[in-house]
């Protein structure tokens, strides 16, 4: 079964009731046919894993998957602008050679994790600098130490800033496809969001202190020492 089978196409998507389409990418290979794109997050969630039709592979781009109000906190350290799915693997590929971009998915990531009480969307260069953080390269090498240790084969073609492909067979396929990819990911993504919160300090401008990071403790949260449970909260010296 394929995509000419209009019984087992995914459903129509999106705000506009319009079908996503093929990328660039995917246009220009032969077997096109197989490739679903552009997809976003409400259509993740209504796709159910145990209808995927065996020859189908989604693909999300950049700027597709993540769109404003649809980035997930459950992720808030992995950047899925590069993403294959089939019924049975997925497929990472996380580029990042931009020094501004990097500091900006910095952001995102202190935001979503609920580090920093401000929106994904604040322009934090107006209130905050970075004294110190990860490079993208730090940020490579410990993702992809954290992807083979939770059973990702990775090729790092990182020299400068991030090059990195990640792959594994599914191994949660109840649900939809968007709780699929949460729960691949979700060991990963504990520990780079550990690791961001060891590396990082802010600059508040408008109180001239440092911003850092520290394990917030409460009741039902756990330490488990190796920095990938628990919450963290920001700290003002």
């Amino acid at each position: 079964m394929g995509m000419n089978d209009a019984t087992e196409r995914p459903a129509k998507v999106g705000n506009n009731n319009s079908r996503p389409v093929q990328c660039e990418l995917h246009r220009e290979v032969g077997d096109r046919s197989r490739y679903v794109c552009n997809l976003n997050w409400p259509a993740l969630a209504s796709l159910r894993m145990d209808r995927f039709p065996r020859d189908l592979v989604l693909h999300l781009q950049a700027g597709a998957a993540r769109d404003s109000g649809e980035i997930d906190s459950r992720l808030a350290s992995v950047s899925i602008d590069d993403l294959e799915v089939s019924a049975d693997r997925i497929r990472y590929h996380f580029v990042q050679d931009d020094p501004r971009e990097w500091l900006d998915f910095l952001w995102q990531s202190l935001s979503l994790s609920d580090m920093m009480d401000r929106p994904v969307d604040f322009e934090w260069e107006d209130r905050f600098g970075f004294v110190s953080f990860p490079t993208a390269e730090e940020y490579a090498g410990r993702l992809v130490q954290s992807a083979r240790r939770f059973g990702f084969a990775v090729t790092n073609r990182s020299e400068i800033g991030i090059d990195v492909i990640m792959e594994r067979d599914l191994t949660a396929k109840g649900g939809s496809l968007f709780e699929c990819i949460v729960n691949e990911f979700r060991q990963v993504d504990d520990e780079m969001i550990a690791f961001l919160a060891e590396k990082t300090v802010l600059r508040d401008y408008a109180t001239e202190e440092r911003v850092s990071f520290i394990r917030r403790s409460g009741a039902g949260e756990t330490d488990g020492g190796d920095g990938s449970e628990g919450r963290f909260r920001s700290l003002s010296v």
